[in-house]
């Protein structure tokens, strides 16, 4: 058997999970087709872009992640599991995660774009999220952390922690919470929370961007 046991520690306590030792995407994965192209491009991103930087693929008509875009996850350069976009904006489930045991890592011990981040990271929620502001971003998946997720970033030696959520009250709260934690942990020299005006990460346009990674050194 390829399994191999993980821990995942929550709040304090660790459970164990039985992972594979190497994560297959779905098999029906191909390449991004029309409606995939398409959605990519309606919120303002290049989708050859995407291919060539985050290696995304696309499952189309048929399997459980039909109609999603597939966003392959790294950890140390290996891929250790996945995540999938909805891109018809009808699924009850925007994002659906490869399961547990089907990953090396589970998804909520990892951060996305960790690798090629170096003394500055921007925390957001989402992987478009992530995209949108470019490398030195990393996504959490969600407003809610983990131990393991903070521990990573503690691994970093960071000067700097942003974390940038969306828009709304209890995302901004959250926001301010992981802040609190990451400082008392000392995971960076220095941890700010910024907060938008309106929408998301995702929505910023490219001059809001660049004046964002210029101003807080990206």
């Amino acid at each position: 058997s390829n399994a191999k046991p993980n821990e995942e520690t929550l709040h304090g306590r660790t459970k164990r999970i039985s992972g594979v030792s190497r994560v297959m995407l779905p098999k029906e994965c191909e390449d991004l087709k029309p409606i995939h192209r398409k959605f990519l491009e309606s919120r303002g991103f290049d989708p050859d872009l995407l291919i060539r930087q985050y290696g995304i693929m696309a499952c189309y008509t048929f399997g459980m992640y039909r109609y999603r875009i597939i966003i392959p996850v790294y950890m140390d350069r290996k891929l250790v599991t996945f995540t999938t976009r909805d891109v018809t904006d009808k699924a009850p489930a925007q994002y659906i995660h490869c399961p547990d045991r089907k990953s090396s890592t589970p998804i909520k011990n990892t951060i996305y774009g960790i690798d090629e981040v170096r003394d500055t990271i921007v925390l957001v929620e989402g992987v478009l999220d992530a995209w949108r502001l470019g490398i030195g971003a990393g996504a959490l998946y969600g407003t809610n952390w983990t131990v393991a997720q903070m521990n990573l970033l503690r691994r970093k030696n960071l000067k700097n922690i942003f974390i940038m959520f969306d828009a709304e009250e209890t995302a901004i709260s959250k926001a301010n919470s992981l802040g609190e934690e990451l400082d008392i942990a000392g995971c960076a020299d220095n941890v700010e929370v910024l907060e938008l005006d309106q929408g998301d990460p995702a929505d910023l346009s490219g001059k809001e961007v660049n004046d964002l990674r210029i101003e807080i050194g990206l």
